[in-house]
């Protein structure tokens, strides 16, 4: 599906931020938003490349939301 619907994600998008910021280990949002400027590229070939790879079953940002849900669930 070339108009984006296979990446369709309902979580809300300070989820998201907050999981990019955690991974890029970014301390505010001046520094966030710069690095996604500089970086947006790059961001979205991580998640182009996870689709293309018949390993890869998510993205990386994904796949940390995923653990973090998990970590909670059993806690």
């Amino acid at each position: 599906m070339s108009d984006g619907r296979a990446f369709t994600d309902y979580h809300p998008a300070c989820t998201l931020n907050q999981l990019l910021q955690d991974k890029y280990k970014l301390s505010n949002s001046h520094d966030y938003r710069y690095f996604l400027q500089k970086n947006a590229d790059k961001i979205r070939q991580e998640t182009v490349l996870c689709e293309t790879q018949q390993e890869c079953t998510i993205c990386p940002v994904c796949k940390l939301a995923l653990e973090g849900k998990n970590a909670t669930a059993n806690n």
